[in-house]
């Protein structure tokens, strides 16, 4: 269930409820369809799980994902947005976008200030509102641009990776070099190299087309040295497993960049929970010591699971 042997849920439950805080859980998409299937109630568990000191958190990338649903079946689309929609008028969290969480980050840094993951009161108010718009049926023009540009981008992101490494066997044969039980070591290592360095700087200039490249390398080791952000060293440690993933493994899985985009945005929640067994293969490579993984077991109804472990 963990990469540890014990439950973590409980460990980490036991050190909010010193701290008095709260066990934020983000849910993979999977799960979001599971409650929905399973027809359990939002109000109830959500309650149930504020009795315990949780709450449920939601990012963006599962409405893309849900939205995906509109294109082959709209009823089914409909559905589950209506009950994303139930689940939004509890209050639960929504988590930034990618470029949000890692402005909170530098933001936080140059001021001094906590981190800020989650959307604001405002935005979560327009976010249920296109959710409502959506359970409508209302999927508009813009709305399957969003999907078809955010899935064109795992697309590009192993078409890139195989080119890239077809015109730099060097490159290839160094990664391939590396073993697994070696990649946690070479990850810790290589993120705060001038590489992993190289890397970050990327990502802030994909995030943020307009910034300055002296700028934005001025960020990069103060974001990478920083335990309170992330994301930044998320963001790279994500880089170098999908580099390394594509050249031992022959070729990357469709899912991959898009499940490792939940990891990332889950990276400032205390757990991330998912149906899916075969992300424990790099959950813990991505994230930190703080964010645990649960894998849902299939056994229990999914409402049961959650505030058993929560």
């Amino acid at each position: 269930m963990s990469r540890s042997g014990s439950n973590p849920w409980t460990t980490h439950r036991a050190r909010h409820e010193a701290e008095g805080g709260v066990l934020n859980i983000y849910l993979d998409t999977n799960l979001w369809n599971e409650l929905c299937d399973q027809a359990v109630d939002p109000a109830h568990l959500v309650s149930a799980l504020r009795a315990k000191g949780s709450n449920l958190a939601i990012g963006p990338h599962s409405i893309f994902e849900l939205a995906k649903t509109f294109a082959k079946a709209p009823a089914r689309g409909k559905e589950l947005f209506s009950y994303i929609s139930r689940v939004l008028a509890e209050k639960i969290l929504y988590t930034k976008e990618i470029t949000g969480i890692l402005e909170s980050e530098m933001t936080s840094l140059r001021d001094g200030t906590e981190v800020e993951p989650f959307a604001s009161v405002d935005n979560y108010s327009q976010f249920r509102r296109d959710v409502e718009a959506f359970a409508r049926g209302n999927f508009t023009e813009q709305a399957q641009a969003f999907v078809s540009q955010r899935m064109s981008l795992g697309v590009q992101s192993r078409r890139d990776a195989q080119i890239h490494f077809d015109n730099r066997p060097d490159v290839k044969a160094r990664l391939k070099a590396i073993n697994p039980e070696d990649l946690p070591r070479w990850l810790a290592s290589e993120t705060r190299s001038p590489q992993g360095m190289e890397l970050l700087v990327g990502q802030i200039m994909r995030q943020f087309t307009d910034a300055p490249m002296h700028e934005v390398m001025s960020w990069a080791k103060p974001l990478i040295d920083s335990a309170a952000c992330r994301l930044a060293s998320g963001l790279v440690r994500a880089d170098l497993y999908h580099s390394w993933r594509a050249c031992n493994r022959g070729s990357l899985p469709k899912d991959l960049y898009h499940d490792m985009y939940h990891v990332l945005q889950a990276i400032h929640c205390d757990v991330y929970a998912t149906k899916e067994g075969g992300q424990q293969d790099y959950t813990g490579l991505l994230l930190t010591r703080n964010t645990h993984v649960a894998i849902y077991d299939k056994l229990t109804p999914v409402d049961e699971w959650l505030k058993a472990e929560a």
